[in-house]
């Protein structure tokens, strides 16, 4: 682990946790569904996960 690979994991980390909180907004507010919200996280962790094992 260098301190890429550690900003990296912050960065994707913020983001994540970003994403999940405008997505439980945007669920309890019923302007998209639990299930175009799941699509979309799973999206991203693939999205990362090649990035986290391009960089190591």
């Amino acid at each position: 682990m260098n301190t890429l690979n550690i900003i990296l994991i912050i960065f994707f980390t913020a983001i994540a946790i970003f994403f999940i909180y405008r997505g439980i907004i945007a669920i309890k507010q019923k302007r998209i569904t639990k299930k175009d919200f799941i699509i979309k996280l799973l999206m991203f962790i693939a999205i990362f996960l090649i990035i986290f094992f391009l960089t190591n």
